[in-house]
Formats: structure tokens, C-alpha cells, sequence
């Protein structure tokens, strides 16, 4: 079970201090034109479907050059994308034909699609089952059960789970029919991004939301890893960049720099504010994640479009993943809050080898004592193309840095051929042939070690900092952990109030957090390795024992109350206690909050109503604060 401990803290104002409005991005150039990423189908490979143009298709050209095979001299990564727009893990049988040609070709992992717009092929707790799911078959389930079957090699399997992308689903629970104030929109307040209909992670509901989503696979699932794809904002050619402005995220924006009206797309300040919306969903992912679940792995499927940056100021200035659709992956490395990066390093051997290998290249030397592989488009590259791109990614950089290995897009299309229909083979037997005949994948061999996962080192502190008054979330600000002999570690709290610091050595830290010009103390806490720490400062307190004796129409307040039977199954009601408590409290909260689920933790103010044998708590207002593992 994961160490989590919960802290609520309830301290006075000490004084107070100038806090600093966060500093705009240093000026770069403008975004370059950049190709965008298919959002729609592939083809099938069992049974076969239309499947769309690819982005690049490749034209006849000589294959790479041969050069040195550098073998399977160490564990690597060999996986598959498996997507949910076509055949692949549909029934029993695909399921079935999936990993035993997984196993066949000594392949460790597959990256399966488990929302591709606001869906699921599991028990969502929050979803709709997939319209082309409709006996309900729970792949995820059954995938990990057959997966990690013993006596045979285990396969890794990933949830794949789209973060903004939720456009495509037309039933009645379409998120974007029931939430359309969550919805990225550009300059011109279009909605349509020319990809597909994306929420805007400016906007705290929205994020939540996602949240959710993730941490609800992590907690009911025994999931090797969750995989976020569409981590970003959208547009295509010209509109790159003119994305995200979602009526609640300028509010927002506008508030916290004391501007008005709306933003030029343009402008840096605006450009690194939805950086880092975007980064800290990101981060509120992987941070929920890794306390339910602290060896989950958290990867992400990033933005490696044109030219390959050749130094830090290159992929700062023209990169399109830092100017066109506001998602650093470098930084996310950077910071620790991403384990594995699966650059999306899209294009054919034969036309844009030069650019593949400068990618090749910054991902190599961008890992920040992380993991990272290389995405290869085999639906873009012949045969001798995909397999040339599968050894390349073995040399080391020129610094001596490797890769973790390499995922190939996708399963569901295995060859780039101009005689096939959309210039796409669907499931090739020539390419497994090929690929189990090259000695690439000769053995099998293990997925390379994280020994900040199996070993850890530090822990991390999160929270939620919220007002006494409504729980209104506090956005921007800024909590400090300082050491008494010296160095400091900072977050900034998001629009719900979600703040998190990753990779903190253990020891000792006074702790305090300042909110506009105000300065809280914490007082100490202590962070020990391989250990979250949750702390949720400045709310009184109320231990729902004896809530039974509060009179009627007095105010309460909960902090990491742990519901015990969700809304999900009970409307607008739900049941919460106190952790390793048996006493209970209903909580009528109708549309206050989305469904609650069991073994989720919420701060809950209201007032105290006395109507049965439990108390009940007619809520104000509700914050979802994380969860626990079942």
C-alpha cells in the first residue's frame, strides 16, 4: 500500500510579504508553421476499415543507408499504440491475438487507448462506456489480467487516455454536450480546432474533471502505467497558437496580472500562462497518480513536429510543442513529473531523416535522470524504413545517453505501401515477419529499470490550499518548503488550489504559503522518501465523530473526509467519514460537485441538519482533495 499521510494544518496570518507576480517568458521568436498530428482513425488489424490520409505520405525513395545493428545489449521498451478508433482489443479474441503476437515478436508493453473522446473501455466511474462498446466488455480488465498471467512473459500494459481531446462522442453524455463552458476556444471564439474539440485546461473544472479520470483507472486498476496523449492545446497550420481562450481561463489570467479584455495570441505572458495551464494538469496527474500508486508509471505521448531542435534556446524558439500548442514536455522531464517521454517523432526515414534524428538526439539528452523513447511511425515508412528507425534509436547520442526503447505507431498499421488503399497496409504479416526475422527482437528482454520508482530517494508534498469562507480554491498562490540550513522548493497552486513539489529530499522544512501580499505559517513538516505528504492548510477542522450532538443549522467543515458510498450510485447523496472511522455523515450536496466515488477524499462545508439516524450535512459547497487506493 502507498505511505500517504494527511495533514491539515490550521494556521494564523504571521505577517506580511510582497508575493511576486509570476515573471513573463523570456522573448522568442514567432511560431513557425508547423504539420499537425492525424487525430482520426487508423486502420484496423483484424478487421478491416477506412483509414485516413496519412499527414506525410511517403514517396518512393531510396531506404536509409545500412548501418551498425546495435543489438538488444540492454533492457529496453518494444511496445505497440493500440487505438480505439479501430479493431485491437475489442472482444476476447482481439485481446487475445494482440498479446500473443505481442509475446511472439519479444515485445514488453502495449500503450492501449482507453478514451479517445470523453469515452471508456473499462468501468468509468465519470463516462460513458465506448458507442462501439456496446456488451460493455471491460478490455482494460481483462487485458491486464491475461497480460500478467503467470508462466508466460508479462506485458506491460498502459492505459492510454486522451487528456483534452473529447469531441466525436454524440450520445446524450457527450462532454462537450453537458459542459460546453469547458471547451478550448480561439481568438475568434471558434470551437473546432480543425483536430477535434479539446477542453481547456485553463479552466479549473475542466482539469478537474480529467484528474478524475486518470486517477480513477489508477485506483481500480492494476495498470502498469497511465499515458497521456492530446496533453495540450490545439490548431492546425495557421490557427497554431491562437487556442485557448476559454471565458474562464482569461478571468483568470486577467485577475491574476490585473489586465482586461482579451489577450493577443501572441504575447508571451499569455503564451506562458497557458504553458502552464497545461503543465499543471500535468502535474496534478502525475502527483494523484503516484500517491494512489507510487510505481504507476506516467508517461506522455508529446508534440515532435518539423525540425529537431539541435539546443535548449532552438526548441524555446521555434519548437511547436513550446509555441504552437503551449505543451513543454522538456520542462515536464525537467521537473519530474513525467517518468517516461514518448516523443511522437512522426515522419518517414526516407524524406525527413535529418529531422528524425535531431529529435533522436534532444530526447536523448533530455531525460533529467528520467526515461524516454522514441515514437516511429511505421504507417509512414516501408518495412527496411521502420526497422532502420528501430535500431537508430539504440545508438547513443553523441553525449552517450540512450533511449528506453521505442513504441510504434500503431498496431493497427503496420507498413506505409502507395498500392494500398489510403497508402497504408492495415495488420502486415510481412512487417511482424520482418521484425522477428531482423534479430532487433531476437530474445526477450526487460523494460529498462526507474530506480526513482523501485528506490526512491525523495518524497513529494501536495495540497490544496482553499478559503475558509465557500472553499474557494486560493489561484496563484505560492507555498514555500525551506530548509533550515539553507535551499528552498516552491509551487504555485492552480485554479482549483492544487499545489504540488515533486522530488523533495527528505528532512525537515518550515513550510508557508502567501497569497496576495499575505503571508500563512505552516509550521514544520517532515518529508520522508518514497512518501507523499498531503497537507491541506488554513480550514478549521471538524472531526465528523460526534457530529451528532452539533445542533441544527450550526456550520461544519470536513477536511479529507473519505466518502464511503459514492453519489455515483446515490445522486445527489453521499456518505463520508473519517479515515479508520466508523462514524458517518450523509452529505446533501445536489449539483455541487461531479459524482463522488468510494474512497474519495473531499473537503465538505455546510450546515448540520438532524433528520434520521445519521447526521446529515446540507453542503455549500464540495472539493474533490484526491483519493485512495481500493
Amino acid at each position: 500500500m502507498p505511505i500517504v499521510r494527511l495533514v491539515s494544518l490550521f494556521a494564523g496570518v504571521i505577517g506580511a510579504a510582497g508575493c511576486a507576480a509570476q515573471p513573463a517568458a523570456p522573448p522568442v521568436a514567432a511560431s513557425p508553421k508547423v504539420s499537425v498530428r492525424v487525430a482520426a482513425a487508423v486502420p484496423a488489424p483484424i478487421a478491416a476499415s477506412p483509414s485516413p490520409k496519412p499527414v506525410d505520405p511517403p514517396k518512393p525513395v531510396p531506404p536509409p543507408p545500412p548501418r551498425k545493428d546495435y543489438g538488444p545489449q540492454r533492457p529496453e521498451l518494444r511496445a505497440f499504440w493500440v487505438d480505439g478508433f479501430n479493431d485491437g482489443y475489442k472482444t476476447p479474441a482481439q485481446c487475445d491475438a494482440l498479446l500473443a503476437r505481442v509475446r511472439q515478436l519479444h515485445m514488453n508493453a502495449v500503450f492501449v487507448q482507453m478514451r479517445k473522446r470523453a469515452d471508456a473501455y473499462y468501468r468509468s466511474s465519470y463516462e460513458p462506456w465506448a458507442d462501439d462498446d456496446a456488451s460493455h466488455f471491460d478490455a482494460l480488465e481483462y487485458l491486464i489480467e491475461h497480460a500478467h498471467q503467470a508462466g508466460l512473459p508479462r506485458v506491460q500494459i498502459h492505459a492510454w487516455v486522451n487528456a483534452c481531446a473529447v469531441g466525436g462522442n454524440k450520445g446524450p453524455r457527450a462532454l462537450p454536450k453537458l459542459h460546453p463552458d469547458w471547451i478550448s476556444l480561439s481568438d475568434t471564439k471558434e470551437m473546432f480546432d480543425s483536430e477535434v474539440t479539446k477542453i481547456d485546461p485553463g479552466n479549473p473544472a475542466a482539469a478537474d474533471w480529467t484528474v478524475r479520470v486518470y486517477t480513477d483507472i489508477v485506483r481500480h486498476y492494476d495498470v502498469d502505467g497511465i499515458h497521456m496523449d492530446f496533453i495540450r492545446y490545439g490548431g492546425a497550420d495557421k490557427t497554431v497558437g491562437h487556442w485557448g481562450y476559454n471565458p474562464v481561463s482569461v478571468a483568470r489570467y486577467n485577475a491574476r496580472y490585473g489586465t482586461t479584455g482579451q489577450p493577443v495570441w501572441s504575447d508571451e505572458r499569455w503564451k506562458q500562462w497557458r504553458r502552464d495551464q497545461v503543465t499543471a494538469l500535468v502535474r496534478r496527474v502525475y502527483a494523484s497518480a503516484v500517491a494512489v500508486r507510487p510505481k504507476v508509471i506516467v508517461s506522455a505521448a508529446t508534440i515532435c513536429w518539423g525540425k529537431g531542435p539541435e539546443s535548449d534556446a532552438e526548441y524555446e524558439a521555434k519548437s511547436a510543442s513550446y509555441q504552437g500548442v503551449f505543451a513543454p514536455w522538456r520542462d515536464w522531464m525537467r521537473e519530474g513529473i513525467l517518468d517516461l517521454d514518448c516523443g511522437m517523432t512522426y515522419m518517414n526515414s526516407g524524406r525527413h531523416r535529418d529531422h528524425w534524428r535531431q529529435w533522436n538526439a534532444f530526447l536523448k539528452d533530455h531525460q533529467y535522470g528520467r526515461r524516454a523513447a522514441m515514437g516511429t511511425a511505421i504507417y509512414m515508412n516501408s518495412i527496411p524504413e521502420s526497422l532502420w528507425q528501430i535500431n537508430e534509436t539504440r545508438a547513443p547520442s553523441m553525449s552517450g545517453a540512450h533511449l528506453a526503447g521505442t513504441l510504434l505507431y500503431s498496431y493497427a498499421s503496420t507498413t506505409a505501401d502507395a498500392s494500398a488503399p489510403d497508402g497504408v497496409l492495415q495488420y502486415d504479416p510481412k512487417f511482424y515477419d520482418a521484425l522477428g526475422e531482423s534479430a532487433l527482437y531476437k530474445k526477450d528482454v526487460a523494460i529498462p529499470p526507474m530506480p526513482w520508482k523501485s528506490h526512491p530517494e525523495t518524497g513529494v508534498v501536495q495540497g490544496t490550499l482553499l478559503s475558509p469562507d465557500g472553499l474557494a480554491p486560493r489561484d496563484g498562490a505560492v507555498v514555500t518548503l525551506r530548509r533550515a540550513h539553507g535551499g528552498r522548493r516552491q509551487a504555485r497552486a492552480d485554479g482549483n488550489g492544487f499545489f504540488a513539489v515533486i522530488g523533495v529530499t527528505p528532512g525537515a522544512y518550515y513550510a508557508s504559503w502567501e497569497d496576495g501580499g499575505v503571508k500563512t505559517d505552516l509550521g514544520t513538516v517532515h518529508v520522508h522518501a518514497g512518501e507523499t505528504l498531503k497537507i491541506t492548510p488554513g480550514l478549521p477542522r471538524r472531526p465528523i465523530a460526534g457530529i451528532g450532538k452539533v445542533a441544527d443549522g450550526q456550520s461544519v467543515t470536513f477536511v479529507n473526509a473519505v466518502v464511503t458510498n459514492g453519489s455515483a450510485r446515490l445522486g445527489d447523496v453521499f456518505y463520508v467519514s473519517d479515515p479508520g472511522s466508523k462514524a458517518l455523515v450523509r452529505v446533501d450536496a445536489p449539483g455541487l460537485i461531479p459524482p463522488t466515488v468510494r474512497g474519495d477524499l473531499l473537503a465538505v462545508e455546510g450546515t448540520v441538519s438532524h433528520e434520521g439516524a445519521v447526521p446529515v450535512v446540507k453542503a455549500s459547497a464540495v472539493r474533490w482533495l484526491g483519493a485512495l487506493r481500493d
